[in-house]
């Protein structure tokens, strides 16, 4: 993700976000249609973290109690609201330090 965000900077000048949070931000209140597809998106980046959170609790890192869809639901608002304060800062080192920050939500063990 901060790679993605520094190639961004480097090639336009501004951290551009996440487009479809930029969408769900802008449209979801004002297009329903808009805000139905995005609910759809952001429901199956959920799954996948959900999935992934399933795996990292099975092999140990994360406790069982973290693998659950309210947790995939946090680990998404938390990027999407780390990517949102890069954006506003027009910098990408933001996530640098953000990323710890996520792993203890998750109460992961540090594996580095």
């Amino acid at each position: 993700m901060t790679g993605i965000q520094r190639r961004a900077k480097e090639e336009s000048g501004a951290v551009e976000g996440c487009m479809l949070g930029n969408l769900a931000l802008e449209l979801s209140t004002q297009e329903p249609d808009v805000r139905a597809r995005l609910e759809e998106v952001f429901d199956e980046r959920i799954r996948l973290v959900e999935g992934a959170l399933a795996d990292a609790a099975a092999e140990g890192p994360i406790p069982a109690g973290r693998a659950g869809r309210e947790a995939a639901q946090a680990v998404i608002s938390q990027l999407e609201g780390m990517v949102l304060l890069a954006k506003l800062k027009n910098d990408p080192a933001v996530l640098d330090g953000l990323w710890p920050h996520t792993l203890l939500l998750l109460q992961a063990a540090d594996r580095s």
